[in-house]
């Protein structure tokens, strides 16, 4: 499909796996459904809401920092739609394309969803090819690359 966008990412030595991907759904978490394909959910599960909750402790910082007052109700806007954000390993049965959550499943779990995602992020070696299928038009595939030490 050529109307899915995929981003190929490359982990520096000193940059953790779930550092990386908190940083970047940051930047998408309310656009939908988001997948993490991993070979070890609790693990990626566990250490990846540690990221995130340090993510939003950054951005009550900003805000208590901040003067402007329509900057504090935007940060205040996202900082409650992050804490809202529900990270699991376990899918729901009746998922929908509009559905809020991150969900960190295998990749034998990908056949059970019947909605289509907005962000995917493959987090093991697994082509991203017949996976467009699964993405909402204009969805995002994110791609890391380079061995899977650095990658966990």
């Amino acid at each position: 499909m050529a109307d899915v966008f995929v981003e190929r990412r490359q982990l520096s030595k000193d940059v953790a796996l779930t550092w990386d991907i908190a940083h970047h759904l940051y930047t998408r978490h309310s656009g939908g459904l988001v997948v993490i394909l991993s070979e070890t959910p609790p693990t990626l599960l566990a250490a990846l809401r540690k990221q995130w909750l340090k993510v939003i402790a950054k951005l009550i910082t900003e805000r208590s920092r901040t003067v402007e007052e329509a900057r504090k109700r935007l940060l205040r806007r996202m900082i409650n739609a992050m804490e809202l954000l529900t990270f699991t390993v376990k899918l729901p049965e009746n998922i929908s394309s509009t559905d809020r959550g991150v969900y960190i499943l295998k990749r034998s779990d990908l056949p059970s969803i019947k909605a289509k995602i907005t962000t995917m992020y493959i987090t093991d070696n697994v082509d991203s090819k017949p996976l467009e299928s699964l993405i909402v038009s204009h969805g995002l595939i994110v791609e890391y690359e380079g061995p899977p030490a650095k990658r966990g």
